[in-house]
């Protein structure tokens, strides 16, 4: 990283591969900004600003990693294209608000889709019937399963008591 660039980041509570779909649309909807590269399995998205009054433009590599179970972070550099002798130390604040920019969008793009449940707040006895029908009826409140279903597999807990 040079005496120019600026980084920034922020972890969310979403699976690697909704971060990541999350980035590319956040990007999308932003105007000013193209997606150059991906790298799904690597986590790596290479991100161009193009020049406006306050920017030569620039270059952001954005990297997606699992820090923990259910946990994803994000971290952008933004690297102005003409470097420090060209101009690209008076970017005006502009490099630092793009990353915020960035982030903001993603953040409310992932607002829409369910968070990842951690392990702690996962962990159910599964032998206790109770909990397992609290589990099955979760998942019919949330529409991921239908009435049939639940009745059915409530019914087959019920038969190993």
């Amino acid at each position: 990283m040079s005496l120019v660039d600026h980084e920034g980041g922020a972890e969310f509570q979403y699976a690697p591969e909704d971060v990541f779909d999350a980035v590319i649309e956040a990007v999308s909807n932003i105007k000013g900004f193209k997606v150059d590269k991906t790298d799904k399995p690597t986590g790596r998205i290479m991100v161009k600003a193009g020049i406006s009054l306050m920017s030569w433009g620039e270059n952001l590599p954005i990297s997606i990693t699992e820090t923990s179970s259910g946990k994803t972070r994000v971290n952008i550099i933004s690297t102005p294209k003409t470097g420090i002798l060209l101009g690209g130390a008076m970017d005006f604040g502009k490099n630092r608000a793009n990353i915020e920019k960035i982030l903001d969008e993603v953040s409310k793009i992932l607002q829409s889709k369910q968070p990842v449940k951690t392990k702690a707040s996962a962990q159910i006895d599964t032998n206790d019937p109770i909990q397992r029908i609290s589990k099955l009826k979760n998942l019919y409140d949330q529409g991921l399963i239908d009435e049939e279903e639940f009745k059915k597999k409530k019914e087959q807990i019920m038969s190993e008591i």
